[in-house]
């Protein structure tokens, strides 16, 4: 706060442990005091699930088949799917994404009990997975802050090339209604690094040509870099971590600041 007020706050996933309510309630301080000391209103506060936000107790035998079956499906039917597109893949069942989704109810709970009911799915282009929320008269151009959702297959401890964005998540969130990219500034937030997608190089290349800035947690460290090929490229911060201290063997406390 001495250089400068801050703007945005960006929570890249994993703000509980097991993905119960409870859990949220010791959040929702920490984040009402931080959000004071930083003299920010809500509407700047972006959280997004992780795979700790996630209740592996929710429906584990519609999680494991629908999970397996997303490897196994045509990629793009499954994607068109999950965004509640016909035809259903073979296998599957229609209510199966909706009752797999529950999987996540206290994460968002969290995010209408702090203040930001416009962040959930059901709000969202896409209308299962992650959010975009647009802000005005911060600066001289509109900036997108894009909320992906990598954490709703998750549902065991090794799970890195089984879970997926799908790419009409990334698409849908952000494109306009046109499938033409957003003006402005992109920002997007995804709790895991692209490389412990199933759909990472689709993701890296629908995300280079629709984003500005990648945020990602899960990794612990701090950390940046930037993804590129011959004909695009795409900067990447890792957040860090925070962590309860009593815990000796935790990682050190960081997060990132960028200007």
């Amino acid at each position: 706060l001495a250089s400068g007020p801050f703007d945005l706050v960006f929570f890249t996933g994993d703000l509980a442990n097991f993905g119960i309510e409870g859990e949220y309630d010791e959040v929702m301080e920490f984040v009402q005091s931080l959000l004071g000391q930083l003299r920010l209103d809500v509407s700047r506060f972006f959280p997004i699930p992780g795979n700790h936000d996630i209740n592996r107790r929710t429906s584990p035998r519609i999680w494991r088949r629908l999970r397996d079956g997303s490897i196994t499906a045509p990629r793009q039917q499954f994607s068109r799917w999950m965004a509640g597109e016909e035809p259903i893949p073979t296998g599957m069942r229609a209510t199966w994404p909706d009752l797999l989704l529950e999987r996540q109810e206290a994460f968002w709970r969290f995010d209408e009990d702090v203040g930001r009911p416009d962040l959930l799915p059901a709000r969202s282009p896409h209308r299962r997975l992650g959010y975009r929320n647009t802000i005005t008269g911060l600066r001289p151009f509109p900036i997108h802050i894009l909320g992906l959702d990598s954490s709703w297959l998750a549902g065991e401890p090794t799970e890195s090339g089984k879970l997926q964005l799908t790419d009409d998540q990334i698409m849908r969130l952000g494109t306009d209604e046109h499938g033409v990219a957003l003006t402005g500034l992109r920002l997007a937030l995804v709790h895991h690094p692209l490389s412990d997608l199933a759909d990472q190089t689709s993701a890296r290349r629908l995300l280079s040509d629709t984003v500005d800035l990648l945020f990602h947690g899960h990794v612990h460290d701090p950390a940046s870099l930037s993804i590129r090929d011959p004909d695009r490229s795409l900067p990447v911060v890792a957040a860090g971590c925070l962590y309860d201290r009593t815990d000796t063997t935790a990682f050190p406390n960081e997060c990132q600041a960028i200007e």
